[in-house]
């Protein structure tokens, strides 16, 4: 498994290589140092397919949020390869224009280094990662809710009623980070009767990406937890 580490600080470039190689011969480190520029992105990656996952801070700077437009173009030049964000911030606006924009992962830099590889396995299983304390922060009644300029325009929750009973569980099982794999063990169905009720449930719901889709279902549990 070939996975990018893209980052503009040489030392955490040292640490994410290590914890690949740590991984097992299987995953090879693939390193990018340096600015993420929207510009070049889709350059310098087509350069190096194929790749398995791309782990990246698109932030310009440890001052800087995370830009919008810039994560749509960068999701468009990983296409549909697994990205996973790797970065200091913890600000719901950035966590939130990540996830809604493609990204398979949220990692704040301070998170355990013990949990990393667990994390890119997960997510190159298909799992979904955001942890508990910044999915919390979504849903908070104090976060504002308004789209951020140059997203898409948020999904309509009202949808979620009409989602089978099978396809809420396993909408439930893919907001606790679950892979195809993992949900299909869980519920006893095959692989693909499991990515058939994603692409239904990704359709019912009118969104293009599981981590939209397990944001609407975040956000409707928390409107409907006892004030």
């Amino acid at each position: 498994m070939r996975i990018v580490l893209w980052d503009q600080h040489p030392i955490v470039l040292m640490a994410l290589t290590q914890i690949v190689r740590d991984m097992g011969t299987d995953w090879e480190p693939l390193q990018l140092s340096g600015d993420i520029s929207s510009g070049l992105a889709s350059e310098v990656l087509e350069g190096l397919r194929p790749f398995d996952l791309v782990i990246c801070d698109p932030r310009p700077s440890s001052f800087s949020h995370l830009n919008t437009a810039d994560m749509i173009r960068l999701k468009a030049a990983v296409g549909d390869t697994p990205l996973l964000i790797f970065t200091t911030s913890e600000h719901p606006d950035d966590i939130r224009s990540a996830l809604g924009n493609g990204a398979s992962a949220y990692i704040p830099k301070t998170t355990d280094v013990n949990l990393l590889g667990t994390i890119i396995r997960l997510v190159h299983a298909g799992g979904l990662y955001v942890p508990p304390s910044l999915a919390h922060a979504l849903t908070s009644p104090h976060f504002n809710n308004d789209p951020l300029p140059g997203s898409p325009t948020p999904p309509d929750r009202s949808h979620l009623p009409s989602l089978t009973q099978r396809q809420h569980q396993v909408l439930h099982l893919l907001s606790e980070g679950l892979s195809n794999a993992e949900i299909g063990e869980r519920l006893h169905l095959n692989i693909s009767t499991v990515k058939s009720h994603v692409t239904s449930i990704l359709k019912t719901l009118g969104v293009e990406r599981r981590t939209q889709a397990v944001l609407l279902f975040k956000k409707a549990e928390w409107d409907q937890s006892p004030a």
